[in-house]
C-alpha cells in the first residue's frame, strides 16, 4: 500500500533467510534464494547502499545452501561468493566475506566431492587464496579447524580420485606447521584428525 514504515529492509530479509537455512523442508534452500534474490533485486533498483546484503545475509543463504545437500550447493556457493567479492569491491563495505564466508563454501565443496571429485582441488585452492589473504594481513580470513577440517574432508570424501590420500596428509601436515609456527591460532583439531584417520581405515 506504499507504507514504506513496513518495507522489508535486509536485516527482516537476513532473518526469514536464515529461517529457511534452518529448515529441512525439501525446498529450503531455493526458498531461500528466492528471497535473496528479492533483496538484491531491490537493492540494485534503489542503488542505496543500506539496502544491499551484508555479510550476515550472504553467510545465512550459503549456509542455506551447505545445509540442503543439493546437487548444485557448490557451484550456487561459489556463485554467491563471486557476488559477494563483487559487491564488496563495488564499495558495498558490510557485504566484505570473511573466514566464515569462505568455510561456508568450503563445506559445501567437501560435500560435493562425494559425487564431483574436482571439487577437493577447488576446495583446497580456495583455502590457499584465503591463506594467502590473511598472510597479507586481512585477519578476518584467518583459517581454523573448521577450514581445514572441510579442506581435509574434502580429499577425504573423495573416493574416486588416486591423489586423496596425499590430499588429506598434506593439507593435515600444512595445519599443523601453520600452527607450530605461530601463523594461525587454531591448534589441529580432533575432528581434522578423525577425518584423516576415516579415510585410511
Amino acid at each position: 500500500n506504499g507504507n514504506r514504515g513496513v518495507q522489508p529492509n535486509v536485516i527482516v530479509y537476513s532473518a526469514v533467510i536464515d529461517a529457511w537455512s534452518k529448515s529441512d523442508q525439501p525446498n529450503a534452500a531455493l526458498k531461500a534464494q528466492s528471497l535473496f534474490d528479492r533483496v538484491l533485486n531491490e537493492a540494485n533498483a534503489s542503488k542505496k547502499k543500506y539496502m544491499y546484503p551484508n555479510s550476515i545475509t550472504f553467510n545465512t543463504i550459503l549456509q542455506a545452501w551447505a545445509n540442503s545437500n543439493k546437487p548444485n550447493a557448490a557451484e550456487q556457493a561459489v556463485y554467491l561468493l563471486e557476488q559477494m567479492e563483487a559487491l564488496y569491491k563495488s564499495g558495498i563495505r558490510d557485504a566484505k566475506p570473511t573466514s566464515r564466508t569462505l568455510n561456508i563454501v568450503l563445506l559445501c565443496m567437501a560435500k560435493n566431492s562425494k559425487r564431483e571429485p574436482a571439487s577437493s582441488q577447488q576446495a583446497e585452492d580456495l583455502f590457499e587464496r584465503m591463506l594467502s589473504l590473511y598472510i597479507k594481513g586481512d585477519k578476518s580470513m584467518m583459517p581454523d579447524s573448521f577450514t581445514f577440517s572441510s579442506c581435509i574432508n574434502a580429499w577425504a570424501w573423495n573416493r574416486n580420485s588416486a591423489n586423496a590420500g596425499k590430499g588429506v596428509l598434506r593439507l593435515l601436515r600444512k595445519m599443523e606447521t601453520l600452527y607450530e609456527d605461530g601463523t594461525i591460532s587454531s591448534k589441529p583439531h580432533a575432528i581434522c584428525y578423525n577425518a584423516a584417520t576415516r579415510f585410511f581405515v
